[in-house]
Formats: C-alpha cells, sequence, structure tokens
C-alpha cells in the first residue's frame, strides 16, 4: 500500500483545492523537484476517478509510471511521499493564513520594524486597526490580537530608552492581556464545570487569589463576556437560584450583537442545558424559556451549522413548542427556518406534526392541550411507517384511539 498519510491529506482537498496544489507545486519557488509533480499527476488522476480508490494505489505501479526503466527503490519513494506530504501541508498553511487576513497582517506588523519602513509599518496598523473595528463580536481571540497589536508596538519602543511615551504603549498592551487572560480562564473555567457535571474528575480548575472579587471592578464591566460567563458560573454552581438564569438571559439579549456567534450559540446552549435541568426537576414553566430561547436563535441566525439544521436540533424546537402548547407559534417559528436547511426526517415533521395537531383540534372542536399534542408528536415519531399514522387520524373516530 502507497503512503496512506499522503492520501488521507489530499482527499480533504476539494477540487478547487488540487488545482491550486498542482498551481503550487509547478511554481519553481516553492518547489524544485519535477519527481514530485508527477507523482502528484499519479495520485490527483486516482482521486477524481470513479473507479479505484486512491488508497488502492501500489507502490510498484507507482514507481514504474514514474520510472518505468529504473530498479524499484522503495526508500527513494519513500523519500519522494514524504517530501509531497511536506509541500501539501505548507500549501494548507498557506491557503489558511490568505483567509485569516488579520493574523497576516499581525505577522507583518511584526516584520516591518526597520526604521526605514516606517510609512509602510503605519499602514499596516491602519489595517489592523480597520479589522478589529469591524470584527463580528469581542471574543477571545479578538483581545489576543488585541494584545499582539500592542505588543508590536510596545516591543519597538522598549528598544528606545528615551521613548517619551513609553507608558502609553505599555499599558494598553498590559490592559489587552488582562482582558485576553480573564475571558479565557473564564470560558476554561465553564469547560471544567460543564465537564465536572456528567464526569467524574478529581482534578480541580486552579483559580489565582483574588480572581473573583479582581473581574468584579469597574473595568470589566463593558467586556461582554465577562458578564456573561459569570453568570453561566453562578447558574451552573448554583442552579436552584433561578435569578441567576434570568441575569443570564438579559445579558445574551443585551451584549448580543458584540458577541461572535459561535460565542453567543455557546451560551444560548448552556441556558437551554440549565432549562432541561429544571425541567428533569418538574418544573414546566422552562419549556417556555427553552422555545423563547430558539426563537432567539432561530432570528439571529445562530441554529444552522454549514448551512444545515441537524435533526436533534429539530426535533428539540417541536419539544419545546408541544411542550409548552404553542403548536401554532411552533409552525410560524419553523417557518423562519429555510426549508433547504433541513434534514430529510426534518422536512417531514415540519409538514406532518403541525397539520396534525391543528386537523384533530377542528374535528374535535376544541384546541389540544400540551398532554395530548406531545402524545401526538410523539406517536407521529415513532410511527413506521408515517403515513399510516396520517392517514388514520384523519378519521375522528380513532383519534383517541391513536392519541391515548
Amino acid at each position: 500500500m502507497f503512503s496512506d498519510k499522503l492520501i488521507a491529506l489530499l482527499q480533504t482537498f476539494s477540487k478547487y483545492e488540487l488545482n491550486r496544489f498542482r498551481k503550487f507545486l509547478m511554481s519553481p519557488y516553492f518547489n524544485d523537484q519535477d519527481d514530485l509533480v508527477r507523482l502528484f499527476e499519479i495520485i490527483n488522476k486516482a482521486l477524481r476517478s470513479e473507479g479505484q480508490p486512491a488508497s488502492d494505489l501500489k507502490k510498484n505501479d507507482i514507481w514504474k509510471s514514474l520510472y518505468p526503466n529504473r530498479r524499484y527503490d522503495d526508500a527513494h519513494l519513500r523519500r519522494l511521499a514524504s517530501d509531497l506530504n511536506q509541500m501539501a501541508m505548507q500549501f494548507v498553511v498557506g491557503e489558511s493564513r490568505k483567509q485569516d487576513t488579520l493574523s497576516e497582517a499581525l505577522e507583518l506588523q511584526r516584520i516591518l520594524e526597520k526604521p526605514e519602513l516606517q510609512k509602510h509599518l503605519s499602514g499596516v496598523e491602519r489595517q489592523i486597526r480597520k479589522h478589529l473595528e469591524s470584527m463580528p463580536g469581542q471574543s477571545t481571540w479578538y483581545y489576543l490580537s488585541q494584545f499582539r497589536l500592542h505588543w508590536n508596538i510596545y516591543n519597538r519602543a522598549s528598544k528606545v530608552v528615551a521613548t517619551s511615551d513609553f507608558m502609553e504603549k505599555l499599558v494598553p498592551a498590559d490592559q489587552s492581556l488582562e482582558y485576553f487572560y480573564v475571558v479565557q480562564k473564564l470560558k476554561f473555567y465553564v469547560a471544567w464545570l460543564i465537564y465536572r457535571g456528567f464526569r467524574s474528575t478529581q482534578q480541580d480548575l486552579s483559580v489565582i487569589s483574588g480572581f473573583w472579587e479582581h473581574i468584579k471592578q469597574a473595568q470589566f464591566e463593558d467586556i461582554p463576556l465577562v458578564s456573561i460567563y459569570q453568570n453561566v458560573i453562578l447558574c451552573l454552581t448554583e442552579p436552584n437560584e433561578e435569578v441567576h438564569f434570568v441575569n443570564l438571559t438579559n445579558s445574551l439579549v443585551k451584549f448580543a450583537d458584540k458577541l461572535t456567534k459561535e460565542d453567543l450559540r455557546e451560551c444560548y446552549y448552556i441556558a437551554q442545558n440549565y432549562c432541561a435541568f429544571k425541567i428533569s426537576q418538574g418544573n414546566m414553566k422552562y419549556y417556555r424559556e427553552v422555545f423563547e430561547i430558539f426563537r432567539r436563535m432561530i432570528a439571529s441566525g445562530l441554529l444552522l451549522e454549514n448551512e444545515q439544521l441537524s435533526e436533534g436540533v429539530y426535533k428539540n424546537i417541536i419539544t419545546a413548542g408541544l411542550g409548552v402548547g404553542e403548536y401554532v407559534k411552533w409552525s410560524n417559528l419553523s417557518r423562519n427556518i429555510p426549508f433547504t436547511c433541513l434534514p430529510i426526517s426534518a422536512k417531514t415533521l415540519a409538514y406532518s406534526i403541525c397539520p396534525i395537531c391543528i386537523s384533530i383540534s377542528r374535528n374535535i372542536k376544541r384546541s389540544l392541550n400540551c398532554s395530548e399534542m406531545w402524545s401526538t408528536a410523539t406517536l407521529y415519531m415513532r410511527s413506521e411507517p408515517n403515513k399510516c399514522f396520517c392517514a388514520r387520524i384523519t378519521n375522528p373516530k380513532n383519534i383517541w384511539q391513536w392519541i391515548r
């Protein structure tokens, strides 16, 4: 079998990326081995073929294609595979760097520290500040990038003892470092609390003395994630104090436009887990809270990942809607989710359960209560095939036979 490590890496490339990698290999600046280009062409052809998979390529066959008149040399072929693998990883790094223009600019800022390049440096630093101002939310990456910007500026100043504005460069670097540390520490602490909730662990996540008092200072009041994570921690450590949940949801609404989608989604899921805990204790009013969280997440475009909504999430939306008896509202809510984003099973649920509940209500001339709707949805999701269930519930005489 040929290099599975190389094949596994190249199999992750799209056709577009394979074409770009070929151009990368053809450039003498990056590659001076023609044999690597020829080896890639053999693998590339196998990757694009619908017949034999690339993982079935044989060493002897590859060698004969590369060197038809030479004796087989396993060490040489393995070296070629290793070199091509290294080139592929360099390509991946380069492509990733192009997509992260902020990191590229921060690296360039550090490189352009020569006095004769001051104009170039000023232009790059303006570009970095524009990037930071346009970032969609203040994540830990935002504060780390702020620190890297100010650290580069401070580092230049520290090399000149007579710098008059030395402190003006030191203080922003120190402040942005502190913001990054506090936010990331809180994020780690939340992750530890969640892990501890479902896994037994003897390890504690230590916090330096005075940390909790320090983050209550006024300077952190305008840092969204500091306020939010403190409320999350209180929800997880004092679950019986429901005021913490209220404070958490209020802070999520207040700071929604200052958070990245990833951070906001994560915090909403934590809030939902809290609701699930309260529901398991018999507090059914938290079904409405879950439903409201889903409504906000849909309005903010947080539920779709890779343009798809998972079946589990969609069924949870149904559960929340039926749990509060709001099947009509659930129907309206579900219409805000693009139909193409639903998995096949979820599309079936979207078009079947709510109309079924409405049909039953009309037949019995009253609205279904929460328990009846829940039973209908549960029976529908369990029925095999669903079409049989749909046909039978349209007969009013059989409604309660099927629901109860």
